[in-house]
């Protein structure tokens, strides 16, 4: 990969984990305050009802962060006929959103709190949409200071105004409605921005935008998939006899979950215009990245599951309660979620860069529809944990699949560049709960060290040469500031 590329690949990729770094931090801080003032069975209800519209907002979005960064990303001074075909099918999208939303909601939910909320929730999932619309631009144009910006400013203002009104008393309902609002706000400012400071905006809906639409909709199943997987859980477990309290518990790991993730994809979706670049020029280095990633991935995955595993009990009575002890116990279960999901990204997203899309379309589905059977039987089979492991067993058999359509494209010995990293993240993984029960400060030790061993042994592999790359220009931006 050139210099110029690695270069903006890791300024784009610095603002992008910056603003999402402010936003998990302010998250806890929101996560907390809600725990700690709604208690288990209302914080159930809140995120299960929140995480309605974050599961439809695929619909919305149909793939634009991916498809802007392809059109944008090869050709960015012919960039604004892309933009303006792309609002306009937003703004139809937004609106078969709502009316989804609104129609399952009856359909699902008998009248009460949940269902209001629902109602409710319908605002933010426009205003929200809006905003990662206006994130995805930032991105394709490699300007993601502005959405560093944007989080910088709202997530404390959202602080500030969910705590005033617990303050005042105020219900559910009312703390949907400031959630709903905030989201227009950030919208609102976000789409000046893109007005004042890339390319004046136009909603236009032509023959460009159904072309856009035939690309967006694998990518929005896709998406829809995901999103799914990581939040399947709270739906299943609502349907499925959980009792409020525990619904209350998942909901919890299932949050910490969700803002750990979108750091995690911080990385994959600032390079994406840097690496549509590379397709087009078919020098291969988008598999050299992919690679990368491939082999990085599981080590810190690895560590992280086991952490979560031993510490998760603690952790989550400690920050959020004592009335949270059991959180924690699905903490492991939700890290690997996370980490399954972190190393699917990139497979997936070469795929579609490389016009693979239809297949990538019909294996999404093909694990859908695995999850949903998997969850079924572990249900009559009376396993407490099914929804998570059907979620875990799914993405999966969907990482094992993309991998073999991907396995092609690979240079002869690309394979071998992953056995060493991958070898030692399944030997970290067999170490820490061979030893868990009988030492688990040992267990912890012995993972952390074998995962530090592949990644120090990996880095020093020619095939590494990305990131040295991208540390040194790091580096150099450092010794000039």
């Amino acid at each position: 990969m050139s210099e110029v590329g690695a270069r903006s690949i890791l300024v784009n990729t610095l603002h992008l984990a910056g603003a999402r770094g402010v936003g998990l931090a302010l998250r806890v801080v929101y996560i907390v305050m809600l725990t700690r003032s709604l208690g288990p069975e209302l914080f159930g209800v809140f995120t299960y009802a929140q995480n309605w519209y974050i599961a439809i907002l695929p619909v919305c979005t149909l793939g634009m962060g991916v498809i802007l960064a392809q059109e944008i990303g090869r050709q960015r001074g012919q960039g604004a006929g892309v933009l303006h075909a792309s609002l306009g099918l937003f703004m139809l999208m937004c609106g078969c959103a709502v009316l989804l939303q609104l129609g399952l909601g009856q359909v699902l939910e008998p009248p009460g709190v949940a269902r209001d909320l629902i109602v409710l929730f319908s605002v933010a999932l426009v205003g929200r949409g809006l905003v990662m619309w206006t994130e995805y631009v930032f991105s394709a144009y490699e300007a993601a200071r502005n959405t560093l910006a944007q989080e910088s400013l709202f997530r404390p203002l959202e602080i500030v105004l969910i705590a005033t009104v617990l303050l005042l008393g105020g219900d559910l309902r009312a703390l949907a409605l400031t959630h709903g609002l905030l989201w227009w706000t950030q919208a609102c400012r976000g789409l000046w921005l893109v007005h004042s400071r890339l390319a004046a905006l136009r909603v236009r809906l032509d023959r460009r935008s159904l072309a856009l639409f035939r690309q967006g909709v694998p990518i929005a199943v896709l998406g829809m998939f995901i999103l799914w997987s990581l939040q399947a859980p709270m739906f299943l477990a609502r349907h499925g006899g959980f009792a409020p309290v525990e619904l209350g518990q998942l909901a919890l790991a299932i949050s910490i979950l969700l803002a750990l993730n979108t750091v995690a994809r911080a990385f994959a979706a600032s390079a994406l215009p840097v690496l549509s670049r590379s397709v087009s020029r078919a020098d291969d280095k988008d598999l050299d990245f992919v690679v990368l990633l491939l082999a990085l991935l599981p080590l810190p995955g690895v560590v992280l599951v086991a952490f979560a595993d031993q510490l998760g009990p603690w952790l989550t009575s400690s920050v959020f309660g004592a009335r949270y002890l059991h959180a924690g116990e699905w903490l492991d279960f939700t890290a690997a979620l996370l980490v399954l999901i972190s190393i699917g990204d990139p497979l997936h997203l070469m795929l579609i860069a490389r016009g693979r899309r239809p297949v990538v379309f019909r294996v999404t589905v093909l694990c859908f529809v695995l999850e949903l059977g998997l969850w079924k039987l572990l249900a009559l089979a009376g396993v407490d944990s099914a929804p998570v492991l059907a979620a875990v067993v799914a993405l999966s058999v969907w990482i094992g699949l993309l991998a073999a359509l991907s396995s092609r494209l690979f240079v002869s010995g690309m394979g071998g560049v992953l056995v060493l990293p991958l070898g030692c993240a399944l030997g970290a993984l067999l170490s820490y709960y061979t030893l868990r029960d009988a030492a688990p400060v040992t267990a912890l030790l012995s993972c952390s060290s074998l995962a530090l061993f592949g990644t120090v042994a990996y880095m020093r592999q020619p095939s590494a040469r990305i990131v040295r790359g991208m540390l040194g220009q790091l580096a150099r931006r450092r010794s000039r500031t």
